[in-house]
């Protein structure tokens, strides 16, 4: 098989790849954040919350919290127990923390205030899994991404197969002459 017909299959295969990558890694935040739908949740506190590479030349924002918060303990049977909690800490605000907007920032920082109470939304079946919105932010490109590199490869690898379509004309590709004056090749031919 000639280059000219590997190359456009290994970029057709490399970009199909690349879009059911994305394509699943976003269906299991989505998936993960209906499931949480029923979670219950509890008051807490949070204790910082700061952003980093964070401007609006740049799409993606990296938001960085953490909050503590106490979940009943289920297995507290005992009825002179004192302390029938367990204490957790949080960092995640969303199901898609790596995937937050430069626009998500000021509604973030508007709502929740170092040291103030906030609303934590856990798992009952794992404490130690926790959010502050059961929400998946949704960037307006990821779609388009998806579909584009899909739609991409599966082009090249439909490509690759058609006859002539990456080759060259029979006979090959035919080589001028070289003249002895400019060094270049002849429009001659």
């Amino acid at each position: 098989m000639t280059p000219s017909l590997w190359l456009p299959r290994i970029v057709g295969a490399a970009s199909i790849s690349f879009g059911l990558y994305l394509a699943y890694a976003h269906h299991a935040h989505l998936r993960e954040a209906s499931g949480a739908a029923f979670w219950p949740s509890v008051q807490g506190t949070l204790l910082y919350l700061r952003r980093a590479d964070c401007r609006p030349v740049r799409v993606s924002c990296r938001i960085w919290a953490a909050y503590s918060y106490r979940v009943p303990r289920s297995s507290a049977t005992l009825p002179n127990a004192s302390d029938t909690s367990e204490t957790h800490t949080g960092t995640r605000i969303t199901f898609a923390d790596e995937e937050l907007l430069y626009g998500d920032w000021e509604p973030i920082h508007r709502t929740y205030h170092p040291g103030g109470v906030v609303q934590v939304f856990y798992n009952p079946q794992a404490p130690q899994a926790a959010v502050l919105e059961r929400r998946v932010p949704f960037g307006r490109p990821t779609p388009w991404l998806i579909w584009g590199c899909l739609g991409f490869g599966a082009l090249m690898f439909a490509l690759s197969f058609l006859p002539g379509a990456a080759t060259w004309p029979a006979g090959g590709r035919k080589k001028r002459p070289i003249t002895a004056t400019t060094g270049r090749p002849s429009r001659d031919m």
